[in-house]
């Protein structure tokens, strides 16, 4: 006799769950034997009443469009390795060196990147404008938008992923997220 069958063939009852382990760890053979699946599991009764101070009309459904607010943050590339982050919460985003003799404080402080020499102390700006993001150049050193140059003065509307090179030196990358 094998040691197959020598193990005592046992039937689970179907609301008993304390032989559940022993038939996962393969300590006792699962037998066909059980009664259908429609005869162990009961169909709830459904409950029915009638409320007469409820409104039977059918109320017309209304659709309703919520603009998703969007929430924008800019990583900032050292060497082609993200250094840090920073979310953009003004409308108006300055970015560059501080100077504090100067009294300029950029929200994007570039003071801590290698080469920041190179970037002005007010080299560039991003603006929001309800949901849409713009990036102005201010510096004549150099910004570019993905493989555009911009001129001083110059105004283009930001699209999730683009990409901002300040003086050659540092990338930015520019992402829009939707607040849920």
């Amino acid at each position: 006799m094998s040691t197959k069958d020598s193990r005592k063939q046992k039937t689970l009852d179907p609301l008993n769950f304390d032989e559940f382990d022993d038939l996962l760890s393969g300590n006792m053979p699962i037998t066909t034997d059980l009664p259908p699946l429609h005869e162990i599991v009961r169909e709830p009764e459904e409950e029915t009443y009638e409320r007469p101070d409820i409104i039977t009309e059918e109320i017309p459904k209304v659709e309703v469009i919520q603009e998703m607010p969007l929430s924008a943050s800019l990583i900032v590339y050292e060497q082609l390795q993200p250094k840090f982050s920073v979310q953009i919460r003004l409308d108006e985003t300055l970015i560059g060196r501080e100077d504090p003799m100067g009294e300029v404080f950029p929200e994007l402080d570039l003071s801590e990147i290698r080469n920041a020499r190179m970037i002005s102390r007010k080299h560039a700006k991003i603006t929001r404008e309800k949901d849409e993001f713009y990036l102005s150049a201010i510096s004549t050193v150099g910004t570019q938008l993905v493989d555009r140059l911009l001129q001083p003065g110059e105004r283009v509307k930001l699209k999730n992923n683009d990409i901002i090179v300040l003086s050659g030196q540092v990338a930015i990358k520019f992402l829009i997220k939707t607040v849920l």
